[in-house]
């Protein structure tokens, strides 16, 4: 064919577009037979973008019929990409006379290649050359090292910091490091190549004036293909800084190790699921075992049981609420104060729980014992007698120490003997004679008060102090024998407390002594003020009683003078201190308005006997002479120490709400409440009774009259109370006129 005698590749398509001939060069360019070319279109020789592109031309060609060029790219056998200039155009066919696409094919592709190489060189340069600016302007020092280790240049950060360049270039890079040398150097670099880089290796630079700085080395391989550059890159960062700041950083943290190992009290580190991260001395000391043994474990692993389930709370609790949070807790017989406090991470999630566990059994038993002593305190002023706070020092007692068993034995001042007050013994298992048992203790607390401090004895001690003593000895003896001097605030030993047990289940230790100790001054003189209170009681009784026989020798006296009048004195002081009740009175102004009621009529001492018994209407002077007796009666009363103004209210008697009394004529409020009580009394009862000179008016006249002048001639509010008393029943019929009831009356 004529595409044979072109030098160029050619080949003939036809314009269905499949090859029907082609030359040598063109099948040595594809790397391809004629077998594989002739009968086949370019779907079936190239890539599928490559064949639409062919056919795209040989569309064009055949619909505008004018030569074309165009540059592509086409592919080899082996997928070679080849670039070539085609131009074709349209020619007959000898043998037939159909048109057909002849095409020449010039191969560029070498060309192609070298502007690409020149491009990569440039960019290369231009990389190498910007890559230098770079390290150029890098404040930290840079290296570059050729492919043996030395170095070839250096920035101006390196110069700043370690010197001039001239005298490190041309050297071993290992010179610059006290601990590389240049072994260590060969085989870093052997590792720069394999690994393309070495990152963050820690040094130490030899700076300026032979400082020594801490510092980090990376290490990166620098090669192009030309081989323009060919060698390594040092960067070094110096981090003394760094390096101080975590020494502080360390030396802060082994001295807040130093301090929580320090302390006395637990501290614990949580994650949020409550396992412990970390922890202190006291921590290991605690749980007696080491730290490392208890990382790791849940923080209720070493709970009790029955509060694990508050400690579960108290840890979830912290994490949702991100609030601390305590709890106080007793195990294994101490008290513990936990407080939880949430640490949070950068989301502002609980991440963390720092627990710092106080052991507060000490504090707790001191605040017991305050307790005890305030308790003991206020039982010496409300105890009703001395037995009564026996009783109460006991339940005391009981709440600090286990004791069932307490004996109190106290000294009697005026004999010097020991008595027993007090003797609750309810575990002994011996079946002797309680007389013996009370004197074996007897001559313990006697021994115990010549030592003068408190004992704790077991039962090989106290079978010695019976051998060596003459002391009564029991069938049975207890296993421990706890005693305590009492002793008063002025240092002296009124007695002595004692406890004992015969139960091998009980124990008595140093600390059960030193808690009865404490508290035994206390108990002293709560026992020496409650005697000292019942010796008053009693004297004041006796007192009481003596006065009471006064006024009751008194009464009797002016009964003897006036016997029409006996019982009259004594009713008045019923009636009254009754309405005084019922007017709210409290029971000291009752008692006092009971008594003056009693002596209300003391002063007709004074008068003339046949004045008092005259059965007639009596003049002007000797009615005069009987108006004298309130008067009277203060002046007899007035020097007698009573609580309240006794004479006063008896001066006071006989007068009334609007002024027409005697002797001084007061009115309404000037007159005293205990006055007009007993001034209402008095009418009721000498209305209601018979006299020498009329009989008696009964006492619905009586109280009619003390109604009919209410608010002129006495106080209203006191004829009201009065006149309740009698709609409810009040009488005088069971009164008992005899000196054994007067007494009552007192009482």
């Amino acid at each position: 064919m004529m595409v044979d005698f072109i030098p160029a590749p050619a080949y003939v398509k036809s314009r269905e577009g499949t090859y029907i001939g082609c030359n040598q060069v063109f099948l040595n360019l594809l790397k391809r037979t004629k077998d594989d070319i002739i009968g086949k279109n370019d779907y079936d020789l190239f890539p599928r973008s490559i064949a639409d592109t062919l056919l795209h031309l040989d569309s064009e060609l055949l619909k505008k019929g004018t030569n074309q060029q165009a540059n592509i790219r086409l592919v080899s056998a082996d997928g070679t990409f080849i670039w070539v200039k085609l131009q074709h155009h349209l020619q007959k066919l000898e043998e037939t006379g159909e048109p057909c696409i002849v095409a020449v094919v010039v191969d560029f592709t070498e060309e192609i290649k070298q502007e690409q190489r020149r491009s990569e060189t440039l960019v290369t340069a231009a990389a190498a050359e910007m890559a230098i600016q770079t390290i150029e302007g890098m404040l930290d020092p840079v290296i570059i090292l050729n492919e043996q280790g030395m170095v070839e240049r250096v920035n101006k950060g390196y110069i700043d910091v370690v010197g001039p360049a001239k005298e490190i270039i041309g050297k071993q890079v290992s010179c610059l490091f006290q601990d590389i040398d240049e072994h260590n150097t060969a085989h870093l670099l052997v590792r720069c190549k394999q690994e393309g880089r070495i990152r963050n290796l820690e040094a130490r630079l030899i700076a300026q004036e032979g400082k020594i700085l801490p510092v980090l080395v990376n290490i990166s391989r620098l090669k192009d293909s030309q081989q323009a550059i060919n060698g390594f890159v040092v960067a070094i960062r110096d981090v003394s800084s760094l390096v101080a700041a975590s020494e502080q950083l360390r030396e802060k943290q082994r001295k807040l190790d130093a301090l929580l190992n320090a302390a006395d009290d637990a501290v614990l580190l949580l994650d949020r699921q409550g396992t412990i991260k970390s922890g202190n001395r006291a921590l290991s000391e605690r749980y007696q075992d080491k730290l490392e043994h208890l990382i790791g474990h849940h923080y209720t692993d070493f709970s009790d049981p029955i509060i694990r389930e508050e400690q579960h709370f108290f840890i979830d609790e912290i994490c949702v609420q991100g609030k601390p949070r305590r709890i106080e807790f007793e195990q294994n017989g101490r008290v513990y104060y936990n407080s939880g406090y949430p640490i949070f991470n950068d989301a502002g999630q609980v991440e963390e729980i720092a627990i710092f566990s106080y052991d507060i059994t000490e504090r707790k038993r001191g605040e017991q014992l305050q307790r005890a002593l305030y308790s003991i305190s206020e039982a010496a002023y409300f105890a009703k007698d001395v037995a009564s706070l026996f009783s109460i020092v006991h339940r005391i007692l009981s709440k600090l120490v286990s004791i069932d068993n307490l004996i109190i034995m106290l000294r009697d001042t005026s004999t010097g003997y020991l008595e027993c007050p007090y003797y609750q013994v309810s575990d002994t298992t011996t079946t002797a004679d309680e007389a013996i048992e009370r004197a074996f203790h007897t001559g313990l607390v006697d021994y115990l008060l010549q030592k003068g401090k408190a004992i704790l004895l077991n039962h090989t001690e106290l079978q010695k102090i019976l051998d060596s003593k003459d002391l009564p000895r029991p069938d049975c003896l207890p296993l421990q024998w706890l005693g305590v001097p009492l002793m008063n605030g002025e240092g002296l030993t009124i007695g002595a407390l004692v406890t004992h047990h015969y139960q091998h289940d009980k124990e008595y230790g140093e600390e059960d002594r030193k808690i009865l100790n404490f508290v035994s001054s206390q108990i002293a003189m709560a026992i020496e003020r409650k005697l000292n209170e019942d010796e008053l009681r009693q004297k004041n009784n006796q007192l009481q009683l003596l006065t009471d026989g006064i006024i009751l020798s008194l009464v009797r006296s002016v009964e003897i003078r006036d016997p029409y009048t006996a019982g009259h004195q004594q009713r008045v002081s019923l009636l009254a201190s009754e309405i005084g009740r019922k007017l709210g009175l409290r029971e000291d102004r009752i008692t006092a308005v009971k008594i003056a009621a009693l002596l209300h009529d003391v002063g007709k001492i004074a008068v003339p006997t046949e004045l008092l018994a005259k059965p007639g209407k009596l003049s002007e002077i000797e009615m005069s002479l009987i108006r004298q007796h309130p008067v009277e009666s203060y002046n007899i009363l007035r020097n007698i120490q009573f609580s309240y103004p006794i004479a006063q209210y008896v001066l006071e008697h006989h007068e009334k709400f609007d002024g027409s009394g005697y002797p001084a004529g007061l009115k309404a409020d000037a007159i005293s409440l205990e006055g007009r009580i007993i001034c209402v009394a008095d009418v009721v009862d000498a209305i209601s009774s018979h006299r020498p000179y009329r009989p008696s008016r009964g006492i619905e006249q009586a109280l009619f009259e003390i109604k009919e002048y209410a608010g002129t001639l006495y106080d209203p509010d006191v004829v009201n109370a009065c006149l309740q008393l009698f709609k409810e029943g009040f009488s005088f019929e069971h009164l008992e006129l005899d000196l054994d009831m007067q007494a009552s009356i007192l009482s």
